[in-house]
């Protein structure tokens, strides 16, 4: 199973900004997975057009990505079209490029996460900032008990102080 355990919020952001600057491939559908916590098979299902309505839906809640994100789509749609799936791409070269370029800026011992593991880091990360499963459902369009679910299986928080108070 993938430690994430020292992968920081910037670490994912240097490694997200190396990656799509790169030619469009995709890194999007990593990109997508962390930034909007869906997986693969929803970016091999999703049309592109789809995918910058709902990143700029999200844009307002989550700041930190939504301009490369939205950027990284638009050169796929110019490219491919707007109805081509955000994941088209030749899975075995993908990987190969993109899981070297992910060593050059994980933590040493840190490999590549696997397709469940960008919403993982996401939710981690979003959780660690303050955000509870109600805030991230209605920012990224999920069902809150899905995302509570998630989050309930995630590495315990950081503790704070005296201790971490949890909230439902």
């Amino acid at each position: 199973m993938f430690d994430s355990s020292g992968v920081t919020f910037d670490v994912t952001l240097s490694g997200f900004h190396s990656l799509t600057r790169t030619e469009p491939d995709q890194a999007g559908a990593a990109l997508i997975s962390y930034y909007l916590a869906r997986g693969h098979h929803w970016a091999d299902t999703t049309a592109i057009g789809e995918a910058i309505d709902l990143v700029d839906a999200a844009a307002p809640h989550l700041p930190d990505l939504a301009p490369e994100l939205r950027s990284y789509l638009l050169r796929r749609k110019r490219r491919d079209g707007s109805g081509y799936s955000v994941a088209d791409v030749g899975r075995v070269q993908w990987y190969r490029r993109r899981a070297a370029a992910w060593q050059e800026i994980a933590p040493a011992g840190v490999a590549w996460p696997g397709a469940a593991a960008w919403e993982i880091l996401r939710l981690r990360h979003l959780r660690d900032q303050g955000w509870g499963h109600r805030e991230v459902a209605n920012a990224l369009d999920l069902r809150p008990r899905l995302v509570r679910e998630r989050m309930a299986d995630l590495d315990p928080p950081p503790v704070v102080g005296a201790g971490w108070i949890g909230s439902n």
